[in-house]
């Protein structure tokens, strides 16, 4: 976390992601900037995913990752309003 402008998210280093770990990767980004009445959310994703996985994920993810982003800024917008 940069106080103030960014939250940096990635899966973490535990034994029960071991699975998830191995066979993908995923890192996010939030980046907060203020803007005149309000706050400009820049919200980056990246999935990694081996081969075996790639083929049915990404196709899946392609279809659904909008509206769930969208669904998440929105409920970070109502964290950050707090």
């Amino acid at each position: 976390m940069t106080p103030g402008e960014r939250v940096d998210v990635r899966l973490p280093e535990r034994p029960e992601n071991r699975l998830a770990r191995r066979f993908s990767t995923f890192e996010a980004q939030f980046e907060c900037a203020p803007v005149d009445g309000g706050i400009r959310v820049r919200r980056r994703i990246a999935f990694g995913f081996a081969a075996p996985l790639r083929w049915f994920a990404e196709p899946v993810l392609r279809r659904k990752l909008r509206a769930d982003v969208e669904r998440e800024v929105r409920g970070a917008k109502r964290l950050l309003e707090r």
